[in-house]
């Protein structure tokens, strides 16, 4: 089973936590990282774990990065600086992440 950490915001993340829902199998777990409440889906996924929280955050980004072992890392953000400081932040913290933007 692989860990993955999402984090996500904005329109294009509603439809990918959508799609991951929909096509959820028992083979992926999935720590999920939003700040907006209009992102999570109505029905939930049981392998699916929410935080709430802005992602630019080092510290408490770093927090969910310590919680488990994430194999992949799936960033769907509306700015591109925010999300390059995402990465650096995750860089940071872990150097064996294989990141899909």
């Amino acid at each position: 089973m692989k860990k993955i950490l999402v984090i996500l915001d904005g329109i294009v993340a509603k439809k990918l936590m959508q799609r991951i829902v929909e096509t959820n199998t028992a083979d992926n777990s999935y720590d999920v990282v939003y700040m907006n409440d209009a992102i999570i889906p109505e029905q939930k996924a049981s392998n699916c774990t929410f935080y709430k929280f802005d992602p630019t955050s080092e510290s408490k980004l770093a927090m969910v990065l310590d919680k488990d072992v994430h194999t992949q890392v799936m960033i769907a953000l509306n700015s591109k600086d925010e999300m390059l400081n995402v990465i650096e932040n995750i860089k940071k913290e872990k150097r064996t992440f294989q990141c899909l933007f």
